[in-house]
C-alpha cells in the first residue's frame, strides 16, 4: 500500500519538481502568481461596484429625503421595487415582517405611519446582505500557501540535483563541487 501511494505521489509531483528545477521557471511562477492576483483584484473590484450599484438602486427606490408621509403613501410601490433587487430582497423581506404597515384611508390620508419593531441596521448591513470584503480575508492565506508550496518544491528540486551531483563523481573520482554548488 505504501509503495503504491509513493508511486502515485511521485508520478504527480515529479513533473512539477523537474519543471521548477528549470532556470526559467522562477519568472514563470512569479508571473502566474501575479496574473492570479490581478484576476482576484479585478473580480473584487467588479463585485464591489455591483454591490454599490445595488445599494444606490435601493436608495433611489426609497428616496433620499423621504418623509414619513411620503413613505407611507408609497409603501406598496417601495415594497415591490425593493423585493426585486438582488441581495436586498432577502433582507427587505425579513425586515418587512417586523414592520407595522401604514394605514391609509380612501382619500389618501395617512391614518397611521409605518412603524418598525426592529432597527433597520439589524437587517441592512454588509454582513447580512452578503456584501463587502469578507471573502477577501482568505486570499492572503491562500497566497502564503502557494508561496510555501513552490518554495518547498524548489528546495526538493535543488536537493535532488545536489544528490545527483554527489552520486556522479567528477573527473577525479570525487563529486564535482561546481555542480553541487550550482544545485544548491
Amino acid at each position: 500500500m505504501q509503495q503504491w501511494m509513493s508511486n502515485l505521489v511521485t508520478g504527480y509531483l515529479e513533473p512539477w519538481i523537474l519543471w521548477i528545477a528549470q532556470p526559467s521557471s522562477g519568472p514563470a511562477i512569479a508571473g502566474f502568481i501575479f496574473a492570479f492576483g490581478l484576476i482576484i483584484i479585478v473580480v473584487t473590484i467588479c463585485s464591489a461596484l455591483y454591490d454599490v450599484s445595488l445599494i444606490w438602486h435601493a436608495r433611489r427606490e426609497i428616496g433620499i429625503d423621504v418623509s414619513e408621509k411620503q413613505f407611507a403613501l408609497q409603501y406598496n410601490l417601495i415594497d415591490q421595487n425593493l423585493s426585486d433587487i438582488p441581495k436586498i430582497k432577502i433582507a427587505w423581506a425579513e425586515f418587512t415582517e417586523t414592520l407595522i404597515k401604514p394605514k391609509i384611508d380612501e382619500n389618501k390620508n395617512v391614518i397611521d405611519y409605518c412603524a418598525n419593531t426592529d432597527r433597520p441596521e439589524d437587517y441592512f448591513n454588509l454582513h447580512d446582505l452578503g456584501m463587502g470584503p469578507d471573502f477577501l480575508k482568505v486570499w492572503p492565506s491562500i497566497f502564503v500557501g502557494i508561496g510555501l508550496s513552490f518554495t518547498f518544491f524548489g528546495l526538493i528540486a535543488a536537493l535532488d540535483q545536489a544528490v545527483n551531483a554527489i552520486e556522479q563523481p567528477g573527473l577525479g573520482g570525487t563529486p564535482d563541487s561546481a555542480i553541487v554548488q550550482g544545485a544548491i
